[in-house]
């Protein structure tokens, strides 16, 4: 019922919260996922660091993939993974295949044609 310190909790999941658990937070800070533009700077930033090719639709892939800054670190350590176990520069299908990983995880996916959209970008 009662803690003096400084207790952070974090989760993507608020809703599978017991709702006795969420009343006795004093403050709720919500953190909203990045907007496309966002996005599009993580991924190009994670792959800069990461000193890899930086495949062309970046922009495109930002704007189908609504991901947290943490999965698009996931979806492009992933991508780089399978370019790695292919013995192939990272390409476009790789990061695609990180990002639909991690949207798979949430039990959402990517439709048909958004796919196809990254993939003739």
């Amino acid at each position: 019922e009662e803690y003096r310190g400084l207790a952070i909790l974090a989760t993507n999941q608020r809703t599978h919260l017991d709702p006795a658990v969420v009343r006795r937070i004093r403050h709720v800070i919500e953190l909203t996922r990045p907007e496309r533009a966002e996005r599009e700077r993580l991924f190009r930033r994670l792959l800069e660091d990461a000193r890899v090719p930086i495949p062309e639709p970046l922009e495109t892939l930002a704007s189908v993939a609504e991901l947290s800054g943490a999965q698009i670190r996931d979806a492009v350590l992933t991508a780089m993974l399978r370019a790695r176990r292919a013995a192939k520069p990272l390409g476009t299908a790789h990061l695609l295949a990180g990002v639909e990983r991690e949207l798979q995880k949430e039990g959402r996916g990517l439709r048909p044609e958004q796919r196809e959209k990254v993939l003739h970008a």
